[in-house]
């Protein structure tokens, strides 16, 4: 006989919403589950409707309790749980088709817990990404040193038993409360993941106002998580990124952006290859629409002097401001933190950008660390692409015969151009 899985549903005034939920956990052909609907002090019709909905199917069991938070619900739900395995199911979001099947059946004799992959939907119900960790990347390292958490605790499945393990859902945090999950289940549980979507996620959008109080909330108790969880130069290195992070989002809403639907309006990770064969992702602040991408691969479009498609059309609102000075370029402090970049050296660029050069070029630019501040910033007068090419062979001969040297010469002359000639991206 297959586990029970329990699947738990936290609501709060959530009616208008729940029942998409709760057809999406009915739809789900795993066939020995139950649903704990928790509600957490609703004052709309939600125990109505439920109640309409568990005459229907006696697998869901509803429960209410005075309002205390998202944390105290989940943990109620956990303890009323009959299951062998607990998962998580939101009211305003739906379960994919097989999701509890997928997942249960991943399980060996050694996993604790399984994560899978999330779409992140707008309000038009679009797909406007998938989450999803890297696999050449820690888990846990992912959690510090990325944007966003590289999986949602939606997508988990976890044994009852592991989850009362790590203490559950810890209630004395308002905000991040996901984070602290997060690094609690990856320290102390074996975690299993699985390339599989199993969960559609609908991303809320708030005013500038809310968004902006929300960022200095998060900010603060993932401070204090992450002092909580992690120690020594790691915790230095993802408190200077957490701060890096937040700073730009906040730059972002305060200056930019009217309205944001989900974080990959904000980031985006531009992944370049290195000579190894290894792949690395840079992350940017977002400059220009979704598919201004697919230029790249068009073998009509308009090029300018060195070979790059000219994108007038697609940028955003804000993108040539922030491109001009540089400021989409921010969150590679991450990586320059990391290790991934040094201070000056030639520009990490995509595999269709990189396409455009000779291929001599090609392995020339793949040889080296690329770096945050990029050698063709130190140009001040690129005609063209070959005058480009021709500049960044010098570097690399240069730097071949004293790195530390020609690395400090590119990085002064940097700051003579843009601090007393003014000079800016183009």
């Amino acid at each position: 006989m297959t586990p029970l899985i329990s699947v738990v549903l936290p609501t709060y005034n959530m009616a208008s919403t729940i029942e998409t939920a709760v057809k999406s956990y009915l739809a789900q052909n795993y066939d020995n589950s139950e649903l704990i609907v928790v509600d957490d002090g609703s004052t709309d019709n939600t125990e109505e409707l439920i109640n309409t909905l568990k005459n229907t199917d006696q697998r869901i069991k509803y429960y209410k309790k005075q309002n205390g938070g998202r944390a105290s619900a989940i943990n109620l739900g956990a303890k009323k749980a009959e299951g062998k395995f607990l998962t998580l199911l939101d009211a305003d979001d739906y379960l994919l088709e097989d999701s509890l099947e997928k997942r249960v059946n991943a399980f060996d004799s050694n996993t604790e817990a399984v994560v899978a992959n999330t779409q992140i939907l707008n309000e038009q119900k679009q797909i406007v990404s998938v989450k999803k960790p890297r696999k050449d990347v820690d888990l846990l390292d992912q959690v510090l040193f990325s944007p966003t958490t590289p999986f949602s605790n939606v997508s988990v499945v976890i044994k009852k038993e592991s989850f009362e393990k790590i203490g559950g859902i810890n209630e004395k945090y308002k905000r991040q409360q996901d984070i602290d999950f997060t690094l609690n289940l990856l320290k102390n549980c074996e975690v299993k993941y699985i390339d599989e979507e199993v969960y559609a996620y609908f991303s809320a959008t708030h005013n500038r106002t809310k968004r902006i109080k929300h960022r200095l909330l998060s900010f603060k108790n993932r401070f204090k998580i992450i002092n909580e969880h992690i120690s020594g130069s790691k915790r230095v290195k993802a408190q200077i990124y957490n701060t890096a992070i937040t700073t730009a989002k906040l730059i972002y809403d305060a200056f930019f952006c009217t309205k944001i639907n989900c974080i990959s309006d904000l980031f985006y990770a531009k992944e370049t290859e290195l000579a190894n064969g290894k792949k690395l992702k840079v992350y940017k602040l977002k400059t220009l629409s979704n598919d201004a991408s697919e230029l790249w691969n068009k073998d009509n479009v308009e090029l300018d002097a060195i070979g790059k498609p000219k994108l007038d059309h697609y940028y955003l609102k804000h993108g040539k401001f922030l491109r001009k000075y540089w400021i989409d370029e921010l969150p590679q402090l991450y990586n320059l933190v990391k290790g991934d970049l040094k201070l000056v050296g030639f520009r990490p660029l995509s595999k269709e950008s990189i396409k455009k050069f000779p291929l001599e070029h090609q392995e020339l630019i793949k040889k080296q660390k690329p770096g945050l501040i990029a050698i063709s910033y130190t140009l001040s007068k690129q005609k063209s692409m070959a005058d480009l090419i021709k500049y960044e062979q010098k570097y690399a001969a240069d730097y071949e015969n004293n790195p530390i040297i020609t690395d400090t010469k590119y990085f002064i002359k940097f700051l003579y151009i843009t601090l007393v000639n003014g000079v800016r991206s183009e």
